[in-house]
């Protein structure tokens, strides 16, 4: 709550006892411990500490990686971090790259997971799914400003995005042709 406040001075103590008891009592692979350094990764990249938020992110990324395998959307869900604290770095290319993993990635979770969904059920699905589209136009716009676009980062963030938005609409109809 106090994170979501924004009031990151009170929030630290708290989120760091949280790491230090989940990381003596729960194993390495455990998802709320992998939650709890997630959350303390992005309390450090909200506090301006990027190269501790860039450790505890690529931590995190490692371990889910290991633990579900590169197609999980928790896997994404690291990407996505992981691609916020580069581009907090200013190293917008990379962040649009793990960007555009994260998306490729939850676009597969999604097409595979909406079969078995109403249609009210995978839009909605659809509406809170991990997506690195914002994340990857961000970057593209920083790249842009700074005059480090190659032209090839934009086309391959809007092949996303329409490939993204069209996800929906192709799932629905093909449920209508069947």
């Amino acid at each position: 709550v106090l994170f979501n406040m924004g009031n990151y001075a009170a929030a630290r103590p708290y989120l760091e006892k949280a790491a230090v008891d989940a990381e003596r009592t729960l194993q390495p692979k455990n998802s709320t411990l992998q939650d709890v350094l997630a959350s303390l990764a992005d309390l450090e990249l909200a506090s301006g500490n990027l190269e501790r938020a860039r450790q505890l992110s690529n931590r995190v990324y490692t371990t889910r990686l290991a633990t579900y395998g590169a197609d999980h959307p928790r896997v994404a869900q690291a990407m996505n971090n992981r691609a916020r604290v580069a581009l907090a770095r200013n190293r917008p290319a990379e962040a649009v790259d793990l960007a555009l993993q994260a998306e490729a990635i939850t676009r597969s979770a999604f097409r595979a997971t909406a079969r078995s969904l109403t249609e009210h059920e995978a839009l909605r699905f659809e509406a809170i799914r991990v997506s690195g589209l914002d994340l990857a136009i961000a970057a593209l716009e920083q790249m842009t400003r700074s005059g480090h676009a190659d032209g090839g980062e934009g086309a391959r963030v809007w092949d996303a995005v329409v490939h993204s938005r069209a996800m929906v609409m192709d799932e629905m109809t093909e449920r209508r042709h069947s």
